[in-house]
């Protein structure tokens, strides 16, 4: 009887310690799973920090793009206003020109032309006066046309402009969220205050004790 109790005794000593090596495993897997799920929520932070920074960078490079484009249309604005201020005054200048009357005599003989020649050299002098004039003119108008359509393309490129720096601004404060979110997250998670972790800590320490019991038991038996 006393053989038996004790291959009993044993048994059960064996599969306590089977248990213990079980929830030994048990409290590791706990730990790792913590940490796989941490892990994964880690990486799917930086796949979203690297989603919203690819971002921040085209609104960036589309931001710079804009402001070059702007600079350009303000140098071709200031050019073309420049330049129609000239074609004003030079219009002024050829309108308020007057016939010369010393171009009726001829500059080899001295001798005034004819009146049919006169009429003529007066007619293509107004002729040659108008012909200027609208030239000038049309090149003004031009130049106010162009001027107006690059106004009005800079006012829409000002906008775009707005729009992207806006964007940047957001964006960078979702990165910044984002990144002090991945930040607070640990590499290792402590779970020591899981409620599952702690009642497999407790078996542990049940049967740590059954396991302490048994081996007074034997040290008795062995006396």
């Amino acid at each position: 009887k006393e053989q038996t109790d004790t291959e009993t005794l044993i048994a059960e000593s064996d599969n306590a310690a089977g248990d213990l090596m079980n929830l030994k495993f048990k409290l590791s897997e706990i730990q790792n799973k913590a940490n796989s799920e941490n892990e994964s929520r880690r990486a799917g932070l930086g796949a979203k920090i690297s989603e919203k920074q690819r971002i921040y960078d085209d609104c960036n490079r589309r931001a710079t793009a804009l402001s070059y484009t702007i600079k350009e249309l303000e140098s071709s604005i200031a050019v073309a206003e420049e330049n129609r201020k000239k074609q004003a005054e030079l219009w002024k200048e050829t309108n308020g020109m007057a016939f010369n009357e010393e171009s009726l005599v001829c500059s080899y003989c001295g001798q005034e032309y004819s009146e049919e020649r006169k009429e003529q050299i007066r007619s293509d002098f107004e002729k040659n006066k108008g012909v200027e004039l609208e030239r000038i003119t049309k090149t003004g108008l031009m130049l106010k046309d162009r001027i107006e359509k690059d106004k009005s393309e800079l006012d829409v490129i000002k906008e775009k402009q707005k729009a992207a720096i806006a964007s940047e601004v957001t964006i960078f404060s979702e990165i910044m969220k984002l990144t002090a979110e991945k930040e607070a997250l640990p590499v290792s998670v402590d779970v020591s205050g899981d409620a599952e972790y702690i009642d497999v800590q407790n078996q542990i320490s049940e049967k740590e004790e059954s396991l302490s019991k048994f081996s007074s038991i034997f040290d008795k038996r062995a006396e």
